[in-house]
Formats: structure tokens, sequence, C-alpha cells
């Protein structure tokens, strides 16, 4: 099964809501979310380099000395997903 882009970005984006992190961290925890779904192999810095840097380009990821963080607006986008309660028929 192929890696796509979509679940890598998701994994950072999930990770990034707990804390702020450098690359070395999100690589581990991608690598650590993909091994529940699929075998990883591999150097996956580069594939999650190019993730970051399409995050940062839609201007859903900031980088900051090295350390990656989500930017004000998805923190409260995603925060308030959070608190909208489900209906429930």
């Amino acid at each position: 099964m192929a890696l796509t882009a979509t679940l890598i970005n998701d994994l950072i984006i999930e990770r990034l809501t707990t804390s702020e992190l450098r690359l070395l961290a999100l690589t581990v925890s991608v690598r650590k979310g993909l091994s529940e779904t699929t075998m990883v192999r591999g150097d996956l810095s580069a594939t999650v380099r190019a993730a970051l840097r399409r995050l940062e380009f839609s201007e859903r990821v900031v980088e900051t000395d090295g350390v990656y963080a989500l930017t004000p607006t998805m923190r409260d986008s995603l925060s308030a997903k959070r608190r909208t309660p489900v209906r429930q028929s």
C-alpha cells in the first residue's frame, strides 16, 4: 500500500495539536502512526519534510527555528471542531 500525502498530513496535524515539535520527533511520530496501518521501510524524513513544506505553503503549519507548530487559525479551527457536540438521533 502506497503512503498517501493525506495520511501523513493528518498524522502531522494530529501530533501538532498537542505540542510544538521538531522534524525528528514528527518523523518518529509519523512512523509510529503508519506502523499501525502499513509496513514502513526506509527513511521517512524526506517524506515528512515534504509534507511539512506543503502544510506550511497551505498556511496550516508554521516553522520557527526548526520547531513546527499549527498556525493560530488552524489551531482555532481544530479546537472549534472538538467543542462542537455531535447530535445523536
